[in-house]
């Protein structure tokens, strides 16, 4: 017989998922933020692309767990 997952279970699965892929977006984000040498434009030019570059992973992010996001899904 085949295992059904339960719709609770598959949810909870989800939200790990969601936490592990926010844990991943903060990770590139304060990769790109170190050393911080804020009044250097190369510095902020480095960051806004690793925000814009991450920012599909923080939209699937707010589609499995919109708790995670402060501007929801």
């Amino acid at each position: 017989m085949a295992n059904k997952v339960r719709s609770e279970d598959f949810a909870d699965i989800l939200q790990w998922v969601a936490l592990g892929l926010f844990i991943v977006f903060l990770a590139i984000l304060l990769a790109a933020m170190l050393p911080l040498e804020i009044l250097d434009s190369r510095w902020q030019v480095k960051v806004i692309s690793a925000l814009l570059g991450s920012a599909s992973l923080l939209k699937g992010l707010a589609h499995l767990d919109p708790r995670l996001v402060c501007f929801g899904a």
